[in-house]
């Protein structure tokens, strides 16, 4: 069984996981964030970077079912030229 407990805090995503077997045996704990952007701002990001040409394409998933894989879902894709 896994238990995600999801915080927002300013523009980040602050995660514990926490996976335990059938029993109740915790198997993992672990804590991450993620920081969040939106399509204008990883675009003005890049340009600022120096990149041109900035292309992002939204909810891109790298699965065929649906289900709860985290923050591997309905991700941000970002491509640009580096002159």
């Amino acid at each position: 069984m896994v238990t995600r407990k999801r915080q927002i805090i300013n523009n980040r995503m602050c995660v514990r996981e926490i996976t335990k077997d059938k029993s109740a045996v915790l198997l993992r704990d672990n804590a991450y964030s993620v920081r969040l952007y939106s399509q204008d701002s990883l675009a003005m990001l890049l340009k600022s970077a120096g990149f041109t040409s900035v292309d992002v394409t939204l909810d891109f998933s790298p699965h065929e079912k649906s289900g709860d894989y985290g923050f591997m879902n309905k991700r941000m894709i970002a491509v640009g030229a580096k002159p």
